[in-house]
C-alpha cells in the first residue's frame, strides 16, 4: 500500500524497506483504513511473534501472534511475516500510516508532467519518492489507469456510435421507401393522362426521384459499411473517421 511506509534507521537517514520490510501491515476492515493513522516501531522476536509499541514511547512494546488481528489506531490490523522476515531480528522497524488523503496530496505534489513537444501527444511523467522501487511501480500503475480509462472511453464511443447508425439506417430506409412510393405513384398517375404533354415533367420528376433514391442508396451503404467498421474485433478500439458523410438529423 502506497499510503504505508516501512522504515529503516540507517547511520544518519530513514530507509523506506518498501516491498522487502520484513512484515507486511494488512486492513481487514477496509472501510476505514482510509482515516487510520499510526506510528509504530516494530520488533521481530522469533518465528511467531513480532514486539509493537508506540514510535514515540521508548520501550513500551507488546507481543503480537503473527496472523492475529490487533487494533492500531483505532482500526484492526493484523502483521504477516515476509520472506526478509528472519533478515531484520532484533532490527527495529519504523511503520508508518499515513490517511489516504494525505498520502494521495503528498504523491501529487511529488508527480511532475512534461510535454514532450508543443502540441505534442508524448508525455513524460517523473516523480520523487524515497523508494525508486516505488516511484516506478507508482508511475507503472498510472500509465496502466491512464490506458484502462481510454479503452473505456473507446468502448462507450464505439457502442453509442453503433446505435446512432442503426438509427441513421433506420431513418434513411424510411425516406427511401418514401420516395419509392411517391415514384410509383406519379409513374401511375402519368399513365392516365395525355403522354406527350406529360412527357418533359415526366422525364423531370423521374430524374430527381432516381437522384434520391441514389443518395439514399448511398447512404445506407455508407451506414452499414461504418456499422461494420466498428464491429470489426481489429478495429474496436478506435473510433469512426471524421468524414463518415452520415448526418444527424435532431
Amino acid at each position: 500500500d502506497t499510503d504505508v511506509d516501512y522504515l529503516l534507521h540507517d547511520r544518519m537517514r530513514w530507509q523506506n524497506l518498501y516491498t522487502e520490510a520484513p512484515v507486511k501491515v494488512f486492513f481487514p476492515d477496509r472501510a476505514s483504513v482510509g482515516r487510520t493513522m499510526f506510528d509504530l516501531k516494530v520488533m521481530v522476536v522469533d518465528n511467531n511473534y513480532i514486539g509493537i509499541g508506540n514510535f514515540a514511547e521508548e520501550g513500551k512494546m507488546k507481543l503480537v501472534a503473527l496472523g492475529d488481528t490487533v487494533t492500531v489506531g483505532g482500526s484492526s490490523v493484523v502483521f504477516k511475516p515476509t520472506r526478509y522476515y528472519s533478515d531484520y531480528k532484533d532490527l527495529p522497524i519504523r511503520i508508518v500510516k499515513n490517511e489516504t488523503f494525505a498520502a494521495v496530496n503528498s504523491y501529487l505534489s511529488r508527480l511532475k508532467v512534461i510535454q514532450a513537444e508543443m502540441d505534442g501527444a508524448i508525455l513524460h511523467l517523473s516523480i520523487t519518492d524515497y523508494s525508486h522501487f516505488r516511484a516506478e511501480d507508482l508511475l507503472n500503475t498510472l500509465v496502466e489507469k491512464y490506458n484502462e480509462d481510454a479503452i473505456r472511453e473507446k468502448n462507450r464511443i464505439a457502442v453509442n456510435t453503433g446505435a446512432f447508425i442503426n438509427e441513421r439506417i433506420l431513418i434513411i430506409q424510411n425516406e427511401l421507401g418514401d420516395v419509392e412510393d411517391s415514384l410509383a405513384r406519379f409513374k401511375k398517375a402519368e399513365r392516365i393522362v395525355d403522354v406527350e404533354s406529360a412527357a418533359s415533367e415526366y422525364l423531370s420528376q423521374s430524374k430527381e426521384f432516381n437522384a434520391d433514391i441514389v443518395q439514399l442508396e448511398t447512404r445506407i451503404s455508407t451506414a452499414q459499411f461504418m456499422k461494420d467498421y466498428l464491429s470489426s474485433s481489429f478495429k474496436a478500439m478506435t473510433t469512426i473517421p471524421v468524414s463518415s458523410g452520415l448526418e444527424d438529423e435532431h
